[in-house]
């Protein structure tokens, strides 16, 4: 195998390496966007989600059990609570991982939004809200590295690339260099 040939073919090969590494490259950049985007989603929803910031006491007025679509029993709690002598009553539903101690004719801890006590809740909603950032800073830390590691990589092949030119621009040079010393030598040697 010839020399020419042997740089046709590591040529080929680069080509079709190079083009598998910028698929990756522009994979991996797509996949950070969308853990980004997605971590933008889940921290909108941590912040959208009813900030239930005060907390008081709430008379249970009402306790079933009842199942879900999937067969879990959820509890349904009524109640009626007091805020600024404004009389509120609501109906609260507990997934089932919550425990269903809520009594009728008892006391219960509620939380509510302060400029809308409407909005209240029975159970942790702390939880959720915390559940929320965790998600959306693990997702932008998976959107991050992709996203980082497919730059880089477009980065690098650039600068391959750039340096891969020069040198078959100096290679040239030189070929045509020695072309002209050999034409030179040719006609310097003839007129002798």
């Amino acid at each position: 195998m010839s020399k020419k040939s042997a740089i046709r073919r590591h040529v080929q090969t680069s080509i079709v390496a190079r083009i598998i590494y910028r698929l990756i490259c522009i994979i991996l950049i797509v996949v950070g966007c969308f853990g980004l985007f997605m971590s933008f989603s889940a921290s909108e929803q941590a912040y959208r989600y009813p900030r239930r910031d005060k907390i008081t006491t709430a008379i249970v007025t009402k306790k079933t059990k009842e199942a879900d679509k999937y067969g879990y029993d959820n509890c349904l709690v009524s109640y009626k609570f007091t805020v600024d002598d404004q009389d509120y009553a609501t109906e609260g539903v507990l997934p089932n991982n919550y425990s269903c101690n809520a009594e009728v004719d008892k006391e219960i801890t509620i939380r509510y939004q302060a400029d809308n006590p409407a909005n209240n809740a029975y159970g942790d909603n702390e939880q959720a809200e915390a559940m929320w950032t965790i998600i959306a800073v693990v997702l932008a830390i998976l959107g991050i590295i992709p996203l980082g590691v497919g730059f880089v990589g477009l980065v690098a092949i650039r600068k391959a690339l750039r340096e891969e030119h020069d040198w078959q621009e100096q290679s040239q040079r030189r070929s045509e260099a020695r072309k002209r010393r050999r034409n030179e030598n040719k006609d310097s040697n003839t007129e002798e």
